[in-house]
């Protein structure tokens, strides 16, 4: 099966494809401790599934040290299912623990797991597995609704006489919903891998036993199958939410659950260690003992410099990193890593040592360059902020000496999500080819500092290169690091940089895309908000004035993340609606100022409304605010 190389998380492609007949096995991994009441009603709902043939299925009940009858329901149901149980002695919190125990009793193609008090609805196995049959490179994630299955007979749930949306609870409240829409279903973004939940999601077996299933450093609920996401993520597999493959929480025994809140809480430090996504790792200024946030790889000969270069790196801002030297014999340090063998061209060497990495960030760097202590602070942060961009490059001191030290294309220095390395190197075994398959499918954003110096062009490179630090950057760090005045002048500079921000007045930041007029008129009509220009804001709105076309679906890009709301007031729709249908998809509330432009969003599924210009005093504006307002809050 071909991989799937697309940006960000861009699975839609699949959709095209036929699935062709059923032919993958599938093994239903069930954990499970105690409530067998609740397990058997869900595997009743196993035996009526419908769309997906049940010889290709399998059930592993995985039991994690109960006293209750586990083997027994189990064997109940043997006449109907393939099914058996494996067990570990209970020694505490261990779903993770058992979910690998059953992941190692089979063979199937794809692994479901599937918690034990959730009912499936009869479309579950055949939902999941159609996109299995499209690609192994996907995580499907199911949804999640509740219901009370007290009055739920076993035989009713087997025989599938049971309408399971009649015994739906009302409706979902999955708390990814919002995160879907704005990242119009998890297309967008950096942050798809929070969607993954073990009560009901499948994947690859082959995929998910090469990281090593579940972390069994979880000893509390909450955060493993997270941290799985994240991993599988970083693999370049494309998370697909599939709403039809829903489950049923039977949630009559759930009783008190704030207890799960505090265990989540105590997980906090591992996720933190494991995770290096802005989401759960904040502080760029400490060296984490987990999984680093930024790996070096120095991709040309540092040669008599190797010692110097590892001291810039040590002197940046940013401390959170490890380091891989490809083609140097580097001193010693927990830090440096190297590779196992020095077998291949340079090039092989190189990719080789981008493909080890497990950080967030690789940083392609020249082994000849000069780097300004706040190299990485500037382009992490940059990244950080555009999730919807995959690269970022600064300003080179020296730069018609670039061709000199780089090879293979590789620019000076370029940070790289991770995770678009992993898409590619399934199908390219050159380093060249890999970095134009990678920039082919990445947006590249460019931080306007000169913060690395190339020397001129020479055979070999010199023994020390020296970084042309600029003034911004001496006087920042000066201030930083100096003594106890020049620290407290530093530290006032930034509280009344603070005080001037909006945020310190508690309203939310609205980035403004539209003409003066909407600008002022919609500021007048949003009291409970700042609208600014850009920055670290809450929330979009495309108003009057602006032409939504490809020009500003690309800005939108650079300042939308899953935490920012939008709203459309007053917009007109450009002629191309591959230009702006996905990006109305993600909005809260849309209203546009033609009634021929809503005519044409409504055809394509956009419920939107006329409003005319905001600053013609029409009132449709406040109900576009309002919506706004309520998804921020």
């Amino acid at each position: 099966m071909p991989h799937l190389v697309a940006p960000e998380n861009d699975y839609r492609a699949l959709t095209a494809k036929d699935p062709g007949p059923p032919r993958l096995r599938v093994c239903v991994i069930i954990p499970v401790y105690e409530r067998v009441a609740l397990l058997r009603r869900t595997l009743a709902g196993l035996a009526a599934q419908e769309g997906y043939p049940l010889e290709l299925v399998e059930v592993v009940v995985a039991d994690d040290g109960s006293t209750e009858d586990v083997g027994g329901a189990a064997a109940d149901f043997a006449d109907r299912l393939d099914i058996h149980v494996v067990r570990r002695e209970r020694d505490g919190y261990g779903a993770a623990a058992a979910r690998n125990l059953g992941l190692a009793a089979t063979t199937a193609d794809v692994v479901l797991f599937l918690d034990a008090d959730c009912l499936p609805v009869r479309s579950l196995l055949a939902a999941h597995m159609r996109w299995h049959h499209r690609s192994e490179d996907v995580v499907v994630v199911g949804s999640r609704h509740h219901t009370d299955s007290t009055l739920l007979t076993e035989a009713t749930l087997s025989s599938g006489a049971i309408d399971f949306p009649e015994a739906q609870a009302g409706d979902t409240d999955d708390w990814r919903r919002t995160l879907y829409r704005r990242t119009n279903h998890l297309v967008h973004g950096t942050e798809a891998y929070r969607a993954v939940l073990s009560g009901n999601v499948s994947i690859a077996r082959r995929r998910v036993e090469s990281i090593g299933g579940f972390s069994q450093q979880f000893t509390r609920w909450g955060g493993e199958d997270t941290e799985m996401g994240w991993r599988l993520w970083q693999t370049g597999l494309y998370i697909v939410p599939e709403n039809e493959a829903a489950i049923l929480h039977q949630g009559q025994e759930d009783g008190d659950r704030s207890w799960r809140e505090v265990d989540r809480q105590a997980n906090t430090s591992v996720l933190e260690s494991l995770i290096p996504h802005r989401f759960y790792r904040k502080d760029l200024t400490k060296h984490i003992d987990g999984v680093p946030k930024v790996s070096w790889v120095v991709t040309t000969p540092a040669g008599p410099r190797v010692t110097e270069l590892i001291d810039q790196m040590s002197a940046q801002r940013v401390a959170d990193w490890d380091a891989r030297f490809p083609l140097d014999h580097p001193p010693e340090s927990p830090r440096v890593k190297e590779l196992p063998d020095a077998a291949g061209s340079d090039a092989h060497r190189v990719l080789r040592a981008i493909a080890q990495t497990g950080s967030e960030y690789v940083a392609l760097v020249s082994g000849a360059a000069g780097l300004d202590p706040l190299l990485l602070d500037r382009a992490v942060r940059a990244l950080d902020r555009a999730q919807r961009a995959s690269i970022a490059v600064v300003g080179i001191d020296g730069e018609e000496a670039s061709a000199a030290w780089t090879a293979s294309g590789l620019p000076p220095f370029a940070l790289v999500r991770r995770r678009e390395f992993a898409k590619v190197l399934h199908e390219q075994a050159d380093l060249e080819s890999a970095w134009s398959s990678v920039r082919s499918i990445s947006r590249a954003l460019v931080v306007d500092e000169t913060l690395i110096t190339l020397p001129d062009p020479a055979a070999t490179v010199p023994r020390s290169v020296t970084p042309t630090v600029s003034t911004r950057t001496r006087a920042a760090e000066a201030a930083r690091t100096g003594g106890r005045i020049r620290q407290a002048i530093y530290r006032m500079a930034r509280s009344m940089l603070r005080r001037r921000n909006p945020k310190a007045d508690g309203l939310p930041l609205i980035a403004h895309l539209g003409d003066e007029r909407s600008l002022a008129a919609l500021a007048t009509q949003a009291p409970w908000a700042k609208m600014v220009g850009g920055g670290t804001i809450q929330g979009i709105v495309i108003g009057g004035g602006a032409v939504i076309d490809a020009d500003l679906a690309e800005r939108v890009a650079f300042l939308d993340t899953p935490r920012v709301e939008r709203a459309v007031a007053g917009a007109i729709l450009g002629p191309e609606p591959s230009e702006w249908l996905d990006l109305l998809g993600t909005c809260v509330a849309v209203g546009l100022a033609t009634s021929e432009d809503v005519a044409v969003a409504r055809s394509l599924g956009i419920d939107a409304i006329v409003m005319g210009h905001p600053a013609d005093g029409d009132n449709a504006a406040a109900l576009i605010l309002a919506a706004l307002e309520e998804g921020i809050a």
